[in-house]
């Protein structure tokens, strides 16, 4: 073979080689996308460029941020944080432009990450770990930030880091995540001034339920209300109330922590599965008569007694709650709240007419408008506006009351007596204590509980009525405050299914394509594995010939590559099966 110095290909040859070998590298070779900028480095740009605080400044605040910090999980969003607190401390910012500065440039990826981070539920490593399961199905370079947010959210509730409620609530940037000790889970309620959350003792692992008040709904009147009712449920125990096992206030928030009832209240009950029969109601309401015959012993009116209010588990035992409305009959406990309060529906005439001077008659009234519903299905004098509902149960005579058989024949005529009596319009007319209704129900109510029915019946359903919200709730404005069922707020978080396990906020099915499956996934490897493999190979096949080399010794390299790029392509794809299955 001759020697090769001084050999060279003609001009013609080298440029077609190089042409070819150009094409040959940017097929197998695609230029990466550029790295989007950190958001430290965003971060950094953006306040130097407004001007208002200069690099020298900028760097010493990030360094002492950086040496406070030492090894705290919280990544570049912890050193953002922590360097804009001191420049607001030092007065080289204020919280306004601070908070400009950070919406200005954060994207909805950032947004989500700074508040998981921020919320203390979430740590760097969790983020990481959701952002490389969501590598393993989606090309993250063809996704939009916000599809990226949602499909890490969706990571982390599959890894059972967040729960659906929780991944919502940072995906909208709200970060608190708790109360005092306990970590919000969901939310499972909301009543007229306050909200309902399921929560969990992050030492003890109890779950419980905490009522806190509403932001829009909170006031110096609403914040007494909520204080008097912590103050009187702490001082009741008896086991047909739900018991306060805490309070506290926190982040401008005062919340209450009750014992969780798992069930349904008796709105819902009645709704989904139809009307009780009478042992069952006897049982039902009995056991709401036991827990406001403590109450009024203990100088309690309870002034809001309504099925939304009694819970029952699956077993029949019921807890009276919501004693946000209770008056107090014990000396220097009496508040004046000048004001009608109670549910139009279940509302005693007296308590339209003196509000503040009510006594434990009421509340027998209203637990029998509620005996009523337990059997029929329906209020006692539903239909109409709540003047009208006002006007009937003010003025609608004894003889002329709601019949419960007249809705439901199969009742006997005893029974209905019982109802009816809890009815009349006059206090001295009716039962004068609740051991009397007791008593008066005993020849239906069983030694012992009675199951409740949770399959799907017959459930009833009320007609709408013109001019009338849902449930005999008041019209906007109007001093009685609404507080029936327990219903999700839409105000105040995003919608869910009634299970409460599905992640579904608004734009979700826009967020993120269809992912390929894995069959797809692991070929696509395959072929990209294949053609690099190919233009690999062919480049050193070029270079051998362009040398000299037969095409026989020129074939080596590619017969190699082949097996190379089977080897690659089935281990890079035996590897996304693995790690997704």
């Amino acid at each position: 073979m001759p020697p090769l110095v001084g050999w060279s290909l003609p001009n013609e040859c080298r440029r077609s080689c190089h042409d070819r070998l150009v094409v040959l590298l940017e097929v197998a070779f695609p230029p990466m996308p550029a790295s989007p900028q950190s958001f430290l480095a965003r971060f950094r740009e953006a306040i130097v460029t407004s001007g208002l605080v200069t690099t020298a400044l900028l760097n010493a605040a990030e360094s002492e941020a950086r040496a406070a910090a030492g090894g705290t999980d919280g990544g570049e969003a912890a050193v953002v944080r922590a360097t804009l607190k001191l420049l607001i401390d030092r007065g080289k910012l204020t919280r306004q432009q601070a908070d400009q500065l950070v919406a200005a440039m954060q994207s909805p990826r950032d947004r989500f990450e700074e508040a998981a981070l921020a919320s203390g539920v979430v740590s760097n490593r969790d983020l990481k770990v959701a952002e490389a399961d969501l590598r393993t199905v989606a090309d993250l370079t063809s996704l939009e930030d916000d599809a990226i947010a949602r499909g890490l959210a969706e990571a982390l509730v599959k890894n059972e880091v967040l729960t659906p409620f929780q991944a919502n609530q940072l995906l909208m940037g709200r970060k608190k995540l708790r109360l005092g000790q306990y970590r919000i889970l969901d939310q499972i309620g909301r009543g007229g001034m306050g909200l309902v959350f399921l929560a969990e003792h992050e030492l003890m692992g109890r779950r419980v339920a905490i009522k806190v008040l509403s932001r829009k709904k909170s006031n110096e009147d609403s914040e007494q209300a909520f204080l008097r009712e912590i103050r009187v449920l702490g001082r009741l125990d008896h086991e047909n109330l739900v018991r306060a096992l805490d309070a506290g206030y926190d982040g401008l928030v005062f919340f209450l922590v009750t014992e969780l009832i798992p069930g349904l209240d008796l709105n819902r009950q009645v709704k989904r599965h139809g009307v009780l029969d009478e042992m069952t109601a006897a049982s039902v309401i009995s056991q709401a008569a036991a827990a406001l015959a403590y109450a009024h012993a203990e100088g309690v009116v309870h002034r809001d007694v309504k099925p939304g209010n009694i819970i029952v588990t699956d077993e029949g035992e019921v807890k009276l709650l919501d004693l946000g409305l209770a008056g107090s009959m014990v000396a220097g406990e009496k508040v004046e709240l000048n004001r009608i309060v109670g549910t139009m529906d279940y509302i005693a005439p007296e308590q339209l007419l003196d509000p503040d001077n009510v006594g434990p008659s009421a509340d027998i009234y209203s637990l029998g408008c509620t005996l009523y519903f337990a059997v029929t299905g329906k209020p006692p004098f539903s239909g109409g506006d709540k003047k009208e509902k006002a006007q009937r149960h003010l003025h609608t005579p004894d003889k002329e009351r709601p019949d419960p058989r007249d809705l439901n024949p199969l009742l006997s005529a005893a029974f209905s007596d019982v109802v009816t009596n809890m009815m009349l319009k006059e206090p001295t007319d009716r039962y004068q204590t609740m051991e009397e209704v007791i008593d008066a129900l005993e020849s239906w109510r069983p030694e012992g509980l009675v199951a409740m029915s949770r399959e799907p019946g017959d459930a009833v359903v009320r007609p709408p009525v013109p001019g009338e919200l849902p449930n005999g709730s008041a019209g906007p404005g109007d001093s009685n405050i609404s507080r029936d069922e327990w219903v999700l707020d839409t105000d105040d978080v995003l919608p869910q299914s009634d299970s409460g396990t599905g992640l579904g906020p608004p734009g979700r099915d826009d967020a993120l394509p269809e992912l390929d499956s894995l069959a797809r996934h692991a070929v696509r490897i395959g072929l990209t594995s294949a053609v690099a493999g190919f233009a690999g190979w062919a480049v050193v096949a070029i270079g051998v010939m362009s040398l000299g080399g037969s095409s026989v010794f020129g074939l080596w390299p590619v017969l190699a590559g082949i097996l190379g790029s089977g080897l690659t392509a089935g281990g890079m794809s035996l590897a996304v099966m693995l790690r997704s299955s």
